[in-house]
């Protein structure tokens, strides 16, 4: 059985280091976790898929200082 790609048309995006991040819902400051460790947008309220990203997509703040010493 052959596995599916599931990054497939995710952009990417710099940081301010020049450091190349992923757009998707896995790094976007909305992003919450529940106990269980489903992915919830806390906009949206609702269950999201790591590879999804939407126009209020917004890179969390670890990923923007990553490469600073």
């Amino acid at each position: 059985m052959k596995k599916r790609n599931s990054t497939i048309g995710v952009r990417c995006v710099r940081n301010e280091q020049g450091i190349s991040v992923k757009r998707c819902c896995g790094s976007c400051a909305f992003r919450r976790l529940t106990k269980t460790g489903a992915r919830i947008c806390r906009l949206k309220e609702r269950k999201v898929w790591r590879s999804n990203s939407c126009e209020w997509w917004e890179m969390n703040y670890s990923l923007t200082q990553a490469g600073k010493r």
